[in-house]
């Protein structure tokens, strides 16, 4: 017998029986909605600074100010304030002089945290304190005069050791106007021949770049004002690094 010759008792019979399977089956204690929602594929987790997993799907975002692996950098604002400062104020010891502030070598501490950012900024900041937490360093963001301590012992060990001195013919002097202290005495500021002609093409190949901001003297080269790409030191003959206490 089809559909079409039941009667309508019938038809309206079935209509109800199936509504009522309906109504069961999606009701608020089935089986359905009382079962643990999926995880869609496209959720993902983070794990922060301070190790708590952070679950993300793939509609949201990282919060405003989020760091690395979703950190706050808002917890690091005053470590900035206090890198803002310690870049030109920390007081520091280096070959019998006292130094202030770490800025000059930003590039060198961005590469050995791997940061790459403003160094008076929270990220820089954050990065920080992960170098200081894998070296025993309290993680406070700071480069303070304990962690730039540790940071020059690492610069200096990557200096090279063993190599035969360069013969007197082999030497040049290099002009004051390339040093970063104008007051360098002359017996001071000898670089090997070739050396000196590979760092002045570094600064020209600097210079060309107008995006890095350096400033130009009358004469093409560095400005005299200019702190950046100046030579700190130079070649030291074994007699002079005996007289200032440094091994040869």
């Amino acid at each position: 017998m089809s559909y079409r010759s039941m009667p309508f008792r019938v038809l309206l019979l079935l209509a109800g029986a199936i509504a009522i399977v309906v109504f069961k089956s999606s009701g608020p204690g089935s089986r359905a909605q009382n079962r643990p929602a999926r995880t869609s594929a496209s959720e993902r987790t983070q794990t922060g600074v301070n190790g708590n997993v952070v679950r993300l799907s793939a509609s949201t975002k990282p919060a405003s100010g989020a760091g690395v692996n979703g950190a706050n950098l808002a917890v690091f604002d005053a470590a900035s304030s206090s890198n803002v400062q310690l870049q030109t104020t920390l007081e520091w010891s280096f070959g019998g002089k006292v130094q202030h502030g770490w800025s000059l070598y930003t590039p060198l501490i961005d590469d050995l945290i791997g940061a790459g950012v403003d160094a008076g900024g929270s990220e820089f900041a954050m990065r920080l304190s992960l170098w200081q937490r894998e070296k025993g360093i309290e993680p406070s963001g700071v480069l303070d005069g304990e962690t730039w301590s540790q940071m020059v012992a690492k610069f200096q060990s990557r200096r090279n050791v063993g190599r035969a001195y360069s013969a007197p013919g082999q030497l040049v002097t290099i002009p004051i106007s390339d040093c970063y202290d104008p007051t360098r005495a002359e017996e001071l500021r000898s670089a090997e021949r070739e050396t000196f002609a590979a760092y002045k093409r570094m600064v020209a190949a600097a210079l060309a770049d107008s995006s890095l901001g350096l400033q130009v003297g009358g004469n093409g080269q560095l400005a005299s004002n200019e702190k950046f790409l100046k030579i700190v030191s130079a070649f030291r003959s074994p007699a002079s690094r005996q007289a200032s206490g440094r091994a040869a």
